[in-house]
């Protein structure tokens, strides 16, 4: 993606927090400008999907600002597509710094000046030589019993939550992703171990 301000703009979502401004790279210190390269928060949202128990509806996260524009509309339902905030479920193991469960899920939209490209790694903390770390964690998605398919989606070790939701309302849902041997070959894999994952650029 090119933009007038550089030969390259890449648009980076990250999962789970606030600001992009305040990602740990990898020497542990906290900037917005690193080497030059410049990155900005685009949006600042709260994370939608479709309801974890509907059969229809959409079946991705994505971040919803938190100051929505409407266009032309009718007030009340008319039984269309409906969208929801999104709740960690980490009642059985919670690998975050932060008590994260049944709270709503923030996110951001940023763009970094001169990289084209961004990559997840599900199962690694860590990037290839060459790449920059823009944060890891954990992999997360729907429950295997749902009856609605999520998208896999790697959630920052250091997430945070929405103040002041922790309300247990359900709609959308994120469970961490744990390992099943069969097809899954065990060894390397664990049978049971919650996969991390990392977010990478170039």
């Amino acid at each position: 993606m090119s933009a007038g301000e550089g030969p390259h703009v890449l648009v980076v979502l990250r999962w789970f927090t606030k600001q992009l401004e305040t990602i740990k790279h990898a020497r542990g210190f906290k900037f917005s400008v690193v080497n030059s390269i410049i990155k900005v928060t685009l949006n600042r949202g709260i994370v939608g999907s479709g309801y974890f128990n509907h059969h229809g509806g959409g079946g991705d996260y994505i971040c919803l600002p938190n100051n929505p524009k409407y266009d032309k509309y009718k007030d009340g339902y008319q039984s269309n597509s409906y969208i929801y905030g999104t709740e960690y479920e980490v009642s059985g193991y919670n690998p975050f710094k932060n008590n994260l469960h049944d709270h709503d899920a923030p996110c951001a939209v940023c763009y970094v000046k001169s990289r084209a490209t961004q990559l997840m790694i599900p199962a690694r903390n860590d990037c290839p030589s060459g790449w920059t770390e823009e944060y890891h964690g954990y992999l997360m998605s729907a429950n295997y019993s749902h009856k609605k398919s999520r998208n896999f989606i790697c959630i920052d070790r250091d997430a945070e939550f929405v103040h002041g939701s922790h309300a247990d309302k359900d709609g959308a849902l994120l469970y961490l992703v744990e390992g099943q041997c069969g097809s899954l070959p065990c060894l390397p894999y664990v049978a049971g171990r919650e996969l991390t994952c990392a977010v990478c650029t170039k």
